[in-house]
């Protein structure tokens, strides 16, 4: 049986972004690395159609805490990432708050003491003062009557000796 074929420069692809070009050198072009277009798409594509480009692996183990990146289906793990040094910045700012915190701790501590004993210096204070004003009035009401009593006690000598010696021959 006879076959018609067309010349592969009779066949355009019309693209509406990038304009005409002939079917095969278009093809051609997508094309990398001897693989084939379907081979290509492949990598990027899974059996069922979903994206599968990029997969990521991060590794927990002690003192190996990294991250890892696959591109494509069968690309090799390719590490991007090694949080090792991180995490010791991390530990060592932890340890560092963790003291100042301490640090801290202690002023308030050191503050809190000064100010019991300021307070309790205060509550002395106040208790002498007290007993002081207590004192101070007691002398003073001592002092009035004291001095009420020196009077009533001259007056009471004058009027005796006056009587006496009044008109006395002694």
């Amino acid at each position: 049986m006879a076959r018609t074929r067309v010349p592969s420069e009779q066949l355009q692809f019309r693209s509406e972004l990038t304009g005409s070009h002939l079917l095969d050198t278009y093809l051609e072009e997508a094309e990398y690395g001897s693989l084939t277009l379907a081979q290509l798409l492949g990598k990027i594509f899974n059996d069922s159609g979903d994206i599968d480009l990029i997969s990521f692996q991060y590794d927990n183990t002690a003192e190996n805490q990294r991250l890892f990146v696959r591109i494509g289906t069968d690309g090799a793990l390719t590490e991007i990432a090694s949080f090792i040094d991180l995490f010791n910045q991390i530990e060592a700012k932890r340890q560092q708050a963790i003291g100042d915190i301490e640090d801290d701790r202690e002023r308030a501590e050191t503050a809190a003491n000064t100010a019991v004993s300021a307070r309790n210096t205060a509550v002395s204070a106040d208790e002498s003062a007290r007993a002081a004003r207590d004192a101070a009035q007691r002398a003073a009401a001592e002092a009035e009557a004291g001095v009420g009593e020196a009077l009533l006690a001259k007056i009471t000598a004058s009027l005796i000796y006056s009587d006496l010696f009044r008109g006395s021959s002694l």
